[in-house]
């Protein structure tokens, strides 16, 4: 019978190494292939040792939800250098962090997909996701009030109703971005996809229509949009 308390450091690493297992097994086979054995198998102990750190399947999946929303809110580029983004700069930024993930770690918006789909049954992951959709809602605002006091967004925008409808945008490319894959359609297309959509939106909330720039890659790289210096 295992011993380690789960409050000492061995044991949270454990946990944590048998959350990520599971998380790769749920983006390679699904829930319809996923089975709590195969996570054991595969961190070389057996189920009684893995039920002492989950006593239930669906306390592991509950994990394996904590550790993709942490995961998200993690940025995939790099820092400003303590330079203050404009609200149009800031959402450039979450457009080409969407492009860089979904070319990076595409996998969290597979175990995401199926996350969603799973909480339709499961009411305590449900009250997590949409937890996490609320604060993915408060930070797009965020975002939209700070371009509408700098000016670089129109000042008439419903900052709520916006924002849901960004939510929506982002839903939809992710969506987009799994069926190009299905199809074996490279990440040309997608990052052209992304590119339409933002200068789309630009030209919905932006106060002036200026074109989004971006390298032979795809990246966009005129997101550096400074507040200036008064």
């Amino acid at each position: 019978m295992p011993t380690e308390s789960s409050r000492t450091p061995g044991a949270k690493d454990r946990k944590r190494e048998l959350v990520r297992i599971a998380y790769k097994l749920i983006a390679s086979k699904g829930f319809e292939g996923f089975r709590i054995r195969q996570v054991a198998a595969a961190a070389g102990i057996d189920n009684g040792t893995l039920h002492y750190h989950f006593p239930s399947k669906q306390e592991l999946i509950r994990s394996v939800v904590d550790y993709l929303l942490e995961e998200l809110r993690i940025s995939r580029l790099k820092q400003n250098d303590g330079q203050t983004l404009t609200g149009l700069g800031q959402l450039r930024r979450e457009f080409e962090d969407l492009r860089v993930r979904l070319g990076e770690v595409p996998e969290q918006f597979t175990v995401m997909t199926e996350l969603f789909v799973h909480a339709q049954r499961h009411p305590d992951v449900a009250r997590v996701l949409r937890r996490f959709e609320e604060g993915w809602r408060n930070h797009l605002i965020d975002i939209l009030e700070s371009g509408m006091r700098d000016g670089t967004f129109r000042a008439d925008l419903d900052a709520d109703r916006t924002a849901r409808t960004l939510m929506a945008q982002f839903t939809g490319i992710i969506y987009q971005a799994q069926s190009l894959r299905a199809r074996f359609l490279g990440a040309r297309r997608l990052d052209t996809l992304i590119a339409e959509i933002l200068a789309q939106v630009e030209r919905w909330v932006a106060c002036s229509e200026k074109p989004v720039r971006r390298d032979k890659r795809g990246a966009i790289y005129e997101i550096q949009t400074f507040v200036p210096d008064k």
